[in-house]
């Protein structure tokens, strides 16, 4: 499978080439810390995946070349964690008056400049 170009059910991409080489530059960076034994970096979200008509969403900061992705993921109950693409691709609702909702990239979406873990820690801070 190729990730790189991995789309939704309605054929558009979940990456551009620039926010897919970038998720695999932080992941190689990750993968070397590790190899290392060094503490793993804390990477900005590169890319803003959501479902349209609800709260889920994943700000994506690595891509795995076996096409798990690494995040702060928000189905509800915020968490970082992985998600794989490839059920993210496959997903699709038909919500009536609606049609069929699929994962979309969000396109208006930049980072604030945030890493994940901030992301995460500023969630654990409002729900206490």
């Amino acid at each position: 499978m190729n990730y790189r170009t991995i789309t939704n059910r309605g054929g558009r991409r979940f990456f551009t080439d620039a926010q897919y080489e970038q998720l695999r530059a932080n992941n190689e960076a990750t993968r070397v810390a590790q190899r290392a034994g060094l503490p793993e970096p804390d990477h900005v979200p590169v890319v803003r995946l959501f479902v349209p008509l609800s709260r889920c969403c994943w700000l994506l900061s690595e891509v795995y070349e076996n096409g798990r992705a690494y995040g702060w993921c928000d189905l509800g109950w915020p968490e970082l964690g992985y998600v794989s693409l490839d059920e993210l691709a496959e997903f699709s609702r038909l919500v009536p008056a609606f049609g069929t909702i699929v994962v979309e990239r969000d396109t208006d979406w930049a980072s604030d400049g945030r890493t994940v873990g901030d992301i995460a820690g500023l969630n654990r801070r409002r729900a206490a």
